[in-house]
C-alpha cells in the first residue's frame, strides 16, 4: 500500500526534518497499535532491529514484543536445539 501526503508550503520550514518527524510519528503509532513489527517499523525508519529497539525505548514507546512472544520464541529455539 502507497500512501502520499500533500503539506503545503506555508507549514514546511524544513521538509526533510518534518517528513522524517511525521515519518517517526507514523511508524511509533502503528508500532503501539500493533499495526506493524519490530522489523517493518526498522525498515520503514531504516534501522537496523537495535536501532529501533533504542528509538522505541527512548521515546517510551511500549514496546509491542511481551511476555508470550518470549516464550514462544524460547520454545521455539528450544525445538531448534532438539533438531540438532
Amino acid at each position: 500500500m502507497e500512501v502520499a501526503v500533500t503539506i503545503p508550503d506555508k507549514f514546511v520550514e524544513n521538509r526533510a526534518g518534518i517528513s522524517r518527524e511525521m515519518l517517526e510519528s507514523y511508524a511509533a503509532e502503528n508500532l503501539r497499535l500493533g499495526r506493524l513489527s519490530i522489523g517493518q517499523f526498522a525498515e520503514l525508519l531504516d534501522f537496523s532491529i537495535d536501532e529501533a529497539h533504542a528509538f522505541i525505548k527512548e521515546r517510551r514507546i511500549p514496546s509491542p514484543y511481551d511476555y508470550a512472544d518470549s516464550e514462544r520464541d524460547r520454545l521455539a529455539v528450544q525445538e531448534l536445539l532438539r533438531k540438532c
